[in-house]
C-alpha cells in the first residue's frame, strides 16, 4: 500500500548524465543548477557587520553548504547584526530613555527614541 511519495526518490539529472541514463528516458534540461562558490563579503561592510559575514560562511561551509546560493540572506543576516550592535552600544551610551521636544517637528530627520522597555 504506497501512499504519495512513496518509493524511490529521484535520481538528479546532473547524476544521470555522469553515471548514464539507464532507463533511457529523456532528461530534464530544466532542472536548477547549484550556484557554485564561495559567498564574497560586500564591500561596504565594515567592522561588526563584515565579522558576521565572515563567520556564518565559514560555519555554513563547515556543514558542506553551498554559500553562493545564500549570498542575499546572509548579507540580510550581516547587516542586521552589524546595525544591531551599533545600536546597542548607543544604548549603552546614552541610556534607554531620552526627552523628546513638545515641538515635534524640531526632531532632525535620521534620529531616533529609544522608549524604556
Amino acid at each position: 500500500m504506497g501512499v504519495k511519495g512513496s518509493g524511490r526518490k529521484r535520481k538528479p539529472t546532473r547524476l544521470k548524465k555522469i553515471t548514464g541514463n539507464a532507463g533511457k528516458r529523456k532528461l530534464n534540461h530544466y532542472e536548477p543548477e547549484l550556484i557554485e562558490g564561495r559567498a564574497a563579503c560586500p564591500h561596504y561592510f565594515k567592522g561588526e557587520a563584515a565579522k558576521a559575514f565572515r563567520f556564518a560562511v565559514d560555519c555554513l561551509e563547515n556543514m558542506q553548504i553551498k554559500t553562493a546560493a545564500f549570498q542575499l540572506m546572509l548579507e540580510s543576516f550581516a547587516f542586521s547584526y552589524g546595525e544591531w550592535r551599533a545600536l546597542s552600544e548607543l544604548v549603552d551610551q546614552h541610556g534607554r530613555t531620552g526627552t523628546v521636544a513638545k515641538n515635534y517637528s524640531e526632531l532632525q530627520k535620521g534620529y531616533f527614541l529609544v522608549l524604556s522597555a
